[in-house]
């Protein structure tokens, strides 16, 4: 599902919350504000990326050209970001301390993730976004389609685009108008 509009749904990988954060795994369904108050990478990632327009410090080289995510500063430690674009999620992937040359440097923390194919979100992950999604999309379809269809209905023959949940993005093919018997 394309999305559209500047929003993106902020997540974070459950391996990130626990492994980088040491938070606890039944965390991992908690809103982003809750998670924010629990931890100030979360919040600055949370108020720095939910805007396309902010991908973020800067592209993270270790991981180019495979994986072009971007870094978040927060002190001495850094964070991995990723736009999932199709998804409409942006996804903290890591965190790490910045210690430049270090062995444990954040950067080279991040691409051993990446070559043990453990830096981008899992199937749990993605399932947990979409479960979390679904009562937003169900009380969605209650509200947005009745008005776009009532639309589409006093204007039939022509094309008409709406958003649905505040960020997917439909269009209607034109419609010739409904004959009365």
């Amino acid at each position: 599902m394309a999305v559209s509009g500047g929003e993106l749904i902020p997540r974070i990988t459950a391996r990130c919350l626990t492994d980088d954060l040491g938070l606890p795994a039944d965390i991992v369904d908690h809103t982003i504000d809750e998670l924010a108050r629990a931890n100030d990478v979360i919040a600055a990632f949370r108020d720095r990326r939910a805007e396309m327009g902010s991908p973020g410090q800067e592209p993270i080289r270790s991981l180019l050209p495979e994986i072009v995510a971007f870094s978040l500063h927060v002190g001495r430690r850094r964070g991995a970001t990723w736009h999932h674009r199709e998804a409409g999620v942006i996804w903290l992937l890591a965190v790490g301390y910045h210690r430049e040359g270090h062995v444990d440097d954040a950067y080279a923390y991040f691409a051993r993730l990446k070559a043990a194919g453990r830096l981008l979100p899992d199937r749990d992950d993605m399932l947990a976004f979409v479960s979390s999604q679904a009562p937003t999309l169900a009380r969605s379809l209650l509200n947005d389609v009745p008005a776009l269809v009532a639309t589409a209905r006093e204007h039939p023959g022509l094309i008409h685009s709406g958003t649905i949940a505040g960020r997917i993005r439909i269009v209607s093919p034109a419609t010739r108008p409904i004959r009365r018997c």
